[in-house]
């Protein structure tokens, strides 16, 4: 383990919080305000309170299986049995799926597979040297096409993840279409926030 450790999981949890704020005003793009807003100081303001709050939201949400990704890194890292972590990564996973009343195997599985893609590429860049996160990323993935590779791979196993969903909580033809509606909406915006960071991180 690097001796700039507890920096390197600094900056990939930075990163991770500019991740979710990027997605965020992505999909904020796709579903605009009217132009007059920005022309009213207090519209605005209503406008800024609730990206802010949508970014949280977001981060407590959406971001729940990177940061448990991270935190499993970290820990087996230091020294914790991986059978150990590993078992309370899912547990918690589990968890965190019947509290959102979306716990079945098919998704808990999904789930899983996820975690652990973000796990393996989490404990690269925390064993990597690098004075920022572009230079963490460049030090695992020297190239623009092996970084994307794993971007690519995620979005496709969020992809199954979300397709799950939509098979599980869809009581008709109606309803699944309007969850597909809204699931290709937020992978728009993940593909677009991913797209940013791979140009910032081989500018």
């Amino acid at each position: 383990m690097p001796d700039n450790y507890t920096k390197n999981f600094n900056l990939i949890a930075g990163n991770e919080s500019r991740f979710a704020r990027r997605v965020i005003y992505q999909m904020r793009a796709q579903h605009p305000p009217p132009v007059w807003h920005n022309l009213i100081p207090f519209k605005f303001l209503i406008e800024y309170i609730r990206i802010r709050r949508a970014i949280s939201a977001f981060e407590n949400n959406a971001m729940v299986i990177r940061k448990l990704s991270l935190d499993a890194a970290r820990s087996i890292l230091d020294g914790e049995s991986h059978e150990r972590v590993h078992f309370d990564m899912n547990e918690k996973i589990k968890t965190w799926l019947q509290e959102n009343e979306l716990f079945l195997q098919i998704i808990h599985g999904a789930q899983i597979a996820l975690a652990q893609q973000f796990e393996a590429h989490y404990a690269r860049l925390l064993q990597a040297d690098g004075k920022n996160y572009a230079t963490l990323v460049k030090s695992v993935y020297p190239i623009p096409p092996r970084y994307r590779e794993f971007l690519e791979g995620i979005a496709e196993t969020e992809k199954q993840v979300d397709d799950s969903v939509c098979e599980t909580i869809s009581n008709d033809d109606k309803e699944r279409q309007e969850c597909e509606t809204r699931m290709k909406n937020k992978q728009r915006a993940f593909s677009k926030a991913r797209e940013i960071e791979l140009q910032q991180v081989y500018a």
